[in-house]
């Protein structure tokens, strides 16, 4: 959503991920957003973020 309105966008699920996408995110220098999923079995969501 963000790069379509010009920014800078990033997706973590893996911690060791976390680190490089705020590198990016920071280097871009437009406005960001990093999504870190921290809980990959989420209640009420049946298969956790593996179709992302």
């Amino acid at each position: 959503m963000v790069a379509g309105l010009g920014g800078h966008g990033e997706f973590v699920t893996d911690p060791q991920d976390l680190r490089p996408a705020l590198e990016r995110a920071f280097a871009s220098g437009k406005p960001a957003c990093v999504n870190v999923i921290i809980d990959q079995e989420p209640p009420g969501i049946r298969g956790g973020y593996d179709f992302m």
